[in-house]
């Protein structure tokens, strides 16, 4: 199977690496572990309540399914 053309990834999340502190990196894998998800998911998960918490929402889907 050929790959999208650049820019057409079909709705391929974005990249964000970022460094935390230790105990934080071991909160993240322990709830992964707990939960059987990736750690990504559980990071994922826990940046969008913190931003939902500062007020910024994720923007509203088209319902044109």
């Amino acid at each position: 199977m050929a790959r999208p053309h650049n820019g057409k990834e079909k709705n391929r999340p974005k990249h964000l690496g970022f460094r935390t502190e230790v105990w934080v990196h071991d909160a993240v894998h322990r709830l992964a572990a707990e939960q059987d998800q990736p750690a990504s998911d559980i990071a994922h998960e826990l940046l969008e309540m913190a931003l939902g918490k500062l007020g910024i929402k994720p923007p509203k889907r088209d319902e044109k399914d």
